[in-house]
């Protein structure tokens, strides 16, 4: 015969609660296998790849739009959460920056300040362009900046590098335009191969 017990009725004995086990983007990355549809045809999924990194960890995920037909290196209607890319062009200038999940966000220059301000609505990072070092660089409130090789005519170019509020830094590098390593901070290495153009 089982019989359930109330933890309260014993006495002296140690219990261990188990935590609340929750599901989506809340809880930690382990806490439920979370592939995730969404209602714009997008698909969410854990990180392929998560690797503990000083400051930033390495996170490397698939994303998958049913809407997209972007056909690349990734799969049909695939991208990868390291396949950032800017692209500059008009006057005057639109900066759109596509990021790893698909999604596209803007800056307009404006002549009289000299700045890039944002076009897509909410987007609370800023946009710089560094002559000196040929980069756009973008930072987020909380400090991270991303860098782009700086192109006005229309080009598009792939990320270079991120680095953290203080200082911590993800360098990546390109062959025949396909990414092939990321380095991060401490010099440790994640490369990428290719077969028939696919990842």
């Amino acid at each position: 015969m089982l019989r359930i017990l109330d933890p309260s009725e014993l006495e002296g004995v140690p219990v261990i609660e188990a935590p609340e086990l929750r599901t989506g983007g809340g809880g930690p990355s382990c806490a439920a296998y979370r592939p995730s549809p969404r209602p714009d045809g997008s698909l969410l999924a854990d990180p392929e790849i998560r690797l503990p990194s000083p400051g930033m960890d390495v996170e490397i995920a698939y994303y998958y739009g049913s809407r997209s037909d972007y056909n690349g290196p990734f799969g049909y209607g695939r991208t990868l959460s390291l396949n950032l890319t800017a692209q500059a062009s008009g006057s005057p200038a639109i900066v759109t920056l596509t990021r790893g999940n698909g999604l596209t966000e803007s800056y307009r220059y404006d002549p009289p300040s000299g700045e890039y301000l944002p076009v897509t609505p909410g987007l609370p990072n800023s946009l710089v362009e560094d002559s000196a070092a040929g980069l756009w660089r973008e930072t987020t409130p909380d400090g991270r900046v991303t860098a782009y090789p700086l192109n006005l005519t229309g080009t598009v170019t792939s990320i270079s590098w991120a680095r953290d509020a203080v200082g911590n830094c993800h360098t990546l590098s390109y062959a025949n335009g396909l990414l092939r390593t990321l380095e991060d901070s401490v010099g440790r290495l994640v490369t990428l191969s290719y077969s028939g153009g696919l990842l």
